[in-house]
């Protein structure tokens, strides 16, 4: 599914998951959603559909996680 965005240490893994967590916990509720929502429903889309939703939907939401 392509999820992965990071590779740490063993000794690291949990201090980065949370740090990724409170991250996203502060964003908004509104983009959370969204991508949620587009993570369910691409199971059931057809690849190229679903890669061309989330590069429309989710672009703004990653610039917006990445300040």
């Amino acid at each position: 599914m392509g999820l992965a965005n990071k590779a740490v240490p063993a000794t690291d893994v949990l201090p980065t998951a949370l740090d990724i967590a409170a991250r996203l916990a502060a964003k908004t509720p509104i983009s959370m959603a969204l991508a949620k929502r587009l993570l369910n429903h691409a199971q059931h889309l057809e690849p190229e559909t679903a890669m061309d939703l989330e590069a429309e939907a989710l672009i703004p939401c990653i610039l917006e996680f990445k300040r």
